[in-house]
């Protein structure tokens, strides 16, 4: 499968995690957590898990920054199927370039009644 303009992917979204617990404070896999630490896996004490390491810990913020994020949060909210999206792992987007020979593709987060109109699409196709 080619990848074109104007054509829908889904990506990974980890980085957008990523970027809402930096700027927000949200932590999108909260809840998550508090499910994995009842159902707990044994690792070995000398390795650190890479991928926890690698997150941003929302909870070892200093108190400025808890009011920067407090300040942002009044006029900021995440939208539920995006939310959903991001707790799943994979987020669809739209590609806005033509990615040519260097393989570059920028693209757009779906949001609102676009993503509603493509997750439709998606289902009929799945049927």
């Amino acid at each position: 499968q080619t990848l074109v303009k104007n054509c829908v992917v889904s990506i990974d979204a980890a980085p957008f995690k990523n970027f809402y617990a930096r700027t927000y404070g949200i932590d999108i896999d909260a809840a998550r957590k508090k499910n994995k630490k009842t159902g707990k896996t044994e690792t070995r004490k000398g390795k650190k898990n890479t991928k926890e390491s690698a997150k941003f810990n929302v909870n070892k913020a200093s108190a400025t920054l808890k009011r920067k994020w407090a300040h942002r949060r009044q006029s900021h909210k995440i939208e539920k199927s995006l939310e959903d999206q991001l707790k799943l792992g994979r987020v669809l987007a739209k590609l806005t370039t033509r990615p040519g020979q260097s393989g570059r593709a920028d693209g757009a987060v779906l949001e609102g009644a676009e993503l509603q109109f493509y997750m439709k699409k998606l289902e009929k196709k799945k049927k």
